[in-house]
């Protein structure tokens, strides 16, 4: 069973990160150049998102044993992709995502 939960949780972790990554794109140029330094940490945490969706995945489908280091990892990069992107957003000045405006309208 945590092997099954570790799959979907590594897609899961995957979409995230092509979610974050879209969401970058949506921001303007004056709301990058707000943090760029923050944005770059943002960038790097998403592919790291990203990356470890996908390397748990393959670890799931071809062995067992490492689904709590799995699951472990992946909690540890979503909880600071979302401290990263609150703070983000507070020197942006954004009240929500831009994501998240357009899936409004």
């Amino acid at each position: 069973m945590p092997t099954i939960f570790a799959g979907f949780v590594s897609i899961a972790i995957i979409l995230a990160g092509v979610l974050c990554w879209y969401e970058y794109t949506l921001y303007t140029a004056d709301e990058k150049a707000r943090a760029p330094g923050l944005l770059s940490v943002y960038l790097g945490i998403t592919a790291l998102m990203f990356v470890a969706g996908i390397g748990g995945l393959a670890l799931t489908i071809m062995t067992t044993g490492w689904e709590w280091l799995l699951l472990g990892v992946i909690g540890i990069l979503a909880a600071a992709s979302s401290v990263i992107q609150s703070r983000l957003h507070d020197r942006m000045g954004l009240d929500q995502s831009p994501f998240l405006e357009r899936v409004l309208k």
